[in-house]
């Protein structure tokens, strides 16, 4: 069991060597690919934060707005009740305070209302996003993984034919070469297909 996974480790370190020496650009534009799948992830994450920052910060923008508003109609009513307490006789003084006092109710609940629909909006959008934000994570992820499972398989291939030529070489199969020549045609002609569509 041990001597299979040594060799098993031996055979990758080699094939890996040989793609590396044969085919750097090939190494290179995989490295390259995974790169960017993790700059796309990493971007994602972050706006995804700053969203929630932008959401938090209007929510407070929209709670001190409503407090100063509350502030200034008290401040408001407690001039007026002061009027009132001088002239109790005066009825459009109470007609006056009445009236503010209702308008005040209103602005009040319609603050409330707008600051309620705001946070359910919000809310919503932000649910919204997240979901987006999570399906567009595991179609990366996805695709990462499919892109290295190929990768790996295609490598396993290689190897394989590559040990085939090597045996073969002395015999000048040249059969054998073409076949082999032809595979990594098509290995590279695929690789690049699959970084294109990703």
């Amino acid at each position: 069991m041990k001597s299979s996974k040594n060799s098993t480790g031996a055979v990758n370190n080699v094939s890996a060597n040989k793609i590396a020496n044969g085919f750097p650009d090939f190494h290179h534009k995989m490295s390259k690919k995974i790169a960017q799948l993790t700059k796309v992830i990493y971007h994602l994450n972050t706006k995804n934060d700053d969203h929630e920052f932008q959401l938090n910060s209007l929510a407070d923008a929209y709670e001190s707005e409503i407090e100063d508003i509350i502030r200034d109609t008290t401040a408001k009513l407690a001039m007026f009740r002061e009027q009132i307490e001088k002239k109790n006789n005066d009825t459009k003084i109470t007609d006056i305070v009445k009236t503010l006092t209702s308008k005040h109710n209103q602005e009040r609940q319609k603050a409330m209302d707008e600051f309620e629909e705001f946070k359910r909006k919000a809310k919503e959008r932000e649910e919204i996003l997240k979901r987006e934000y999570e399906e567009k994570v595991k179609d990366l992820t996805r695709t990462l993984q499919n892109v290295k499972e190929e990768f790996n398989q295609r490598l396993v291939r290689f190897t394989t034919l590559t040990d085939e030529l090597e045996k073969n070489k002395n015999k000048g199969d040249a059969d054998m070469r073409l076949q082999h020549n032809k595979e990594v045609e098509e290995l590279v002609h695929t690789y690049n297909k699959s970084i294109m569509i990703c």
